[in-house]
C-alpha cells in the first residue's frame, strides 16, 4: 500500500534578518522509487525545524490529483482535508504520539497523467478553525513554500506542493519564511523655550486649545519664492533629519519652532 507520510522531523522557520535569508535542510520536492507496488506511490512531508516550539500548534492538510486516476488503479486522487497535531518540534502525530500517515495515493503517471497539489495551514486549536498562521498574505508574518519554489517566492505557490509524484517514495521538505524585527534609536535635544504663562488656552475654533508647549529643536527656515507671483513658501527644515511625521501632535511656528499639543493622542482621540 502506498503512503502519504508526513514524517515532520521538525519545522524550520527561515528567518530574514538583515536583508539575509538563513535556512537549513533545503533538500528540492525529491521523488525516488519505492519498493511498494507500482501503480501507487508514497509521499513524506517534512517541515524542517530548528528552534521554534510548535506545543500547541496543528495543521490542516490536503490534497488532490489535478485529474483523477482512471478507475482501474487501486489508488487513492485525493487526500481529504483534516486537521494533524505537532509535536514540539514539528512533527505530525496522532493522539497516542504515533507518526501520520496517508495511504494510497495515485501517481502522476497513472492514466491521465497529472500533477498533484497538497497544500497546508497552521493554526492555533484543535479543529484547525482558526485563523492561518501562514495566510496567503502573510500578515501574520509567516508564509510557507516547498522548498524548491523558495527562490521563487511566488504567491501562487504560497503554502502549498505542485508536483509530479513519482512511483514509490516521495520527500518534499516544507521551508517557512519569517522575518524578525530591526530596532534602533537616535537622540536629540530641543529646547524647551515655552514662554511663561503659555499657552493661554488660545481657541481652536472648535472648543479646545493648543500649543502647550514651545521647543526649539534647531530647525530654521529654508523656504523660497515661487515662480511668477514670487509667494513666498516657507519650509522648515531640522538637523538630523527630524520631522513633523516624528512629532506627531506638533506644528512649526514661525521661528520653525515646535508648538506642541499636550492633549494630541497618537491613538486619534484626545487625551
Amino acid at each position: 500500500m502506498a503512503s502519504k507520510y508526513f514524517g515532520v522531523s521538525g519545522f524550520f522557520v527561515a528567518s530574514l534578518v538583515a536583508g539575509s535569508l538563513a535556512f537549513a535542510g533545503c533538500g528540492g520536492g525529491e521523488g525516488d522509487s519505492g519498493s511498494g507496488p507500482e501503480d501507487v506511490a508514497s509521499a513524506e512531508f517534512a517541515i524542517v525545524a530548528d528552534g521554534p516550539n510548535f506545543t500547541g500548534n496543528f495543521v490542516k492538510i490536503g490534497g488532490k490529483r489535478k485529474e483523477y486516476a482512471d478507475g482501474k488503479y487501486a489508488c487513492l486522487s485525493k487526500l481529504e482535508e483534516d486537521c494533524y497535531k505537532f509535536d514540539k518540534d514539528g512533527g505530525l502525530v496522532d493522539s497516542w504520539g504515533k507518526k501520520i500517515k496517508f495511504d494510497d495515493l495515485c501517481p502522476s503517471a497513472n492514466v491521465p497523467a497529472a500533477k498533484w497539489e497538497f497544500w497546508y495551514t497552521i493554526h492555533t486549536d484543535s479543529y484547525c478553525r482558526s485563523e492561518p498562521i501562514n495566510d496567503a498574505y502573510n500578515k501574520n508574518n509567516l508564509v510557507c513554500y516547498d522548498s524548491k519554489d523558495v527562490a521563487k517566492q511566488d504567491p501562487y505557490l504560497a503554502n502549498k506542493s505542485v508536483e509530479w509524484l513519482e512511483k514509490g517514495k516521495n520527500k518534499n521538505k516544507i521551508v517557512c519564511l519569517t522575518k524578525n524585527a530591526e530596532k534602533t534609536f537616535e537622540f536629540d535635544v530641543c529646547e524647551d523655550v515655552t514662554p511663561y504663562g503659555y499657552p493661554g488656552y488660545e481657541s481652536d475654533g472648535n472648543g479646545g486649545y493648543y500649543g502647550d508647549l514651545v521647543i526649539d529643536c534647531g530647525c530654521y527656515d529654508s523656504g523660497y519664492y515661487t515662480a511668477g507671483d514670487s509667494t513666498y513658501k516657507p519650509t522648515c527644515e531640522c538637523p538630523d533629519g527630524l520631522s513633523l511625521d516624528q512629532l506627531p501632535g506638533c506644528t512649526f511656528n514661525y521661528d520653525c519652532q515646535l508648538e506642541c499639543d499636550k492633549s494630541y493622542s497618537p491613538n486619534g482621540t484626545e487625551t
